[in-house]
C-alpha cells in the first residue's frame, strides 16, 4: 500500500514515508553518520526542498558541487581548510540523505540519479586524495626552499 503523499508535507509525512525501516535498518548503509545524527534532521531541509519544487536529482546536483567542494577546500592553509573540508563533508552527506528522501517522497527512481549519486561520491573521493597530494607537495617544496637558505649571522 503506497503512502499518502501531500502536496506541503509534514516533518512526520516525510519521516514515514521518507525514512522507512528498509532505508534506516540497512546495515550496509553508505555512511554511519546519516544514523548518527543526520536522518533527525534530514527531514526539515527535505521539506524545504520539496516545498520549493527541487527534484532528487537537482538535490543530488547540489550534493555533488559540495562534494567537489572538500578535496580544493583542504588546499587552504591552516585549520581553515581542514574544517572547511569537514563541514563540506557533512553537507555532502546531509544532502545525500536529503536526495533520497525527496526521490522517495516524490516516489522518483532512475538510472540518472543513481549515476548522478555516485558521481557525487566518486568525485569527492577522487578529489580528496589529490588535493592533499598537492597540499603535500606545497609544504614539502616550501621547507626544503627554507632549508636551502642562508642563516643569518
Amino acid at each position: 500500500m503506497a503512502a499518502e503523499r501531500t502536496e506541503k508535507p509534514t516533518i512526520a509525512e516525510i519521516r514515514r514515508v521518507a525514512q522507512p525501516l528498509s532505508v534506516t535498518g540497512r546495515s550496509n548503509a553508505e555512511h554511519w553518520i546519516a544514523d548518527a545524527y543526520q536522518r533527525k534532521f534530514s527531514p526539515y531541509l527535505t521539506r524545504i526542498f520539496i516545498n520549493l519544487g527541487f527534484s532528487a536529482n537537482a538535490v543530488t546536483w547540489l550534493m555533488i558541487l559540495v562534494a567537489l567542494s572538500i578535496g580544493p577546500a583542504l588546499l587552504i592553509q591552516g585549520w581553515t581548510g581542514i574544517i572547511l573540508a569537514l563541514f563540506l563533508s557533512h553537507l555532502q552527506m546531509f544532502l545525500d540523505c536529503c536526495d533520497g528522501e525527496v526521490a522517495r517522497w516524490r516516489n522518483t527512481k532512475s538510472p540518472m540519479g543513481i549515476f548522478l549519486d555516485k558521481l557525487g561520491h566518486y568525485g569527492a573521493e577522487s578529489l580528496i586524495p589529490i588535493c592533499l597530494d598537492r597540499k603535500s607537495t606545497r609544504l614539502n617544496s616550501s621547507h626544503s626552499q627554507q632549508s636551502r637558505m642562508p642563516s643569518s649571522a
